[in-house]
């Protein structure tokens, strides 16, 4: 059992080397797919050659029905609700480690693994954290910082060996692995026709809106609140002197407020399904905590955490409902620990 790993096994280039470093290492590898929807058939398709290539063994998981109850009906519920809900770090937590802990039980395998960029470590308390990749355009420590420590115990991520993508890649190549050439998935994974073709086959109703300023005055049309979220600049179709930013969606009114680049600002984030992991669940050990309120946007000094609201050192420009606010330990440089983190609501 301590040699037998389960990888999650996309049909990418990252999971085909991670599967590569972990039979390298001594491990019986077992790779999964984790099947979604019916549009995976290109995924299955590279997976199935690059296990042959490996020579391990491949399981198809069709988890359709409880990836729809765990994670798509959620995204789909908050759009309706004008809330741009992004769905990764929920999917880490609730379903693609939870599924992989599963099957590894189910297999006999000790260990799991994923090809994400990020690396744990254990603290001084002996408890597992996820630790930031020591590149900046690469790390993913933001999507995995809902998992607990005791999942993390039994977690590898090989790729925190390399310091860039292109190594990855070099070494795909170098192994005669099919998908050393393959693109990075762009977008959501459950929605490669885009997010409106995902809304429209979900019986989403989209129905055009008015856009105003907050002072109510009229400036143009939406084609459906859903579409659109906080802080949204481009595709507003308006034709103004002055860059114009979304600023609040209204469901009920079907309505879509805009307004200036500084009325995104604030300094108070409120947050929901908070979780703090391990030593900082006490209140001393939060003393140095910093926040990223998106995986691309900068650090922000936290001042303090009240309840279900973090305040911040200094007003960002960041928060838009359904992004997540992730707290790391230091200032947020590379090798900074997660702390823990939440969903920003409204």
């Amino acid at each position: 059992m301590e040699n037998k790993v389960i990888v999650g096994f996309s049909g990418g280039v990252d999971s085909s080397v991670c599967a590569f470093l972990l039979q390298k290492a001594g491990y019986e590898v077992i790779g999964v797919q984790l099947l979604i929807n019916d549009n995976q058939h290109e995924n299955m398709e590279f997976a199935q050659r690059a296990a042959q290539h490996l020579g391990i063994k491949l399981i198809f998981d069709n988890c359709e029905d409880e990836f729809r109850k765990s994670v798509l009906d959620s995204f789909i519920n908050n759009y309706n609700k004008g809330i741009t809900l992004s769905p990764c770090p929920l999917c880490n937590d609730v379903f693609k480690f939870a599924r992989l802990s599963e099957i590894a039980e189910r297999e006999g395998a000790d260990k799991i693994a994923t090809g994400h960029y990020a690396s744990v470590k254990v603290m001084d308390d002996n408890l597992h954290y996820i630790r930031r990749w020591n590149s900046t355009f690469k790390d993913q420590s933001y999507m995995l910082y809902r998992l607990p420590p005791d999942v993390l115990a039994r977690v590898i991520f090989p790729l925190s060996r390399f310091e860039n993508k292109s190594e990855v890649r070099h070494l795909a190549r170098e192994i005669g692995l099919n998908t050393a050439e393959r693109r990075d998935s762009q977008g959501l994974c459950f929605a490669p026709k885009g997010i409106m073709q995902l809304l429209l086959d979900t019986n989403v109703k989209l129905r055009p809106g008015l856009i105003s300023d907050k002072n109510g005055s009229i400036l143009g049309e939406h084609k459906g609140y859903q579409l659109y979220t906080v802080g949204q600049r481009r595709g507003l179709g308006l034709k103004m002197n002055t860059p114009l930013f979304v600023t609040k969606i209204i469901p009920d009114e079907n309505k879509i407020i805009v307004g200036d680049y500084d009325d995104l600002y604030t300094d108070k984030i409120k947050v929901t399904q908070l979780v703090l992991h391990g030593k900082f669940k006490q209140c001393e050990a939060r003393k140095n905590l910093t926040a990223r309120l998106r995986s691309s946007a900068g650090f922000v000094p936290v001042k303090t955490i009240e309840n279900d609201c973090v305040i911040l050192e200094k007003p960002t420009p960041w928060s838009a409902p359904g992004q997540h606010l992730v707290l790391y330990d230091g200032s947020g440089d590379e090798k900074s620990i997660v702390a823990g983190g939440g969903i920003i609501t409204l």
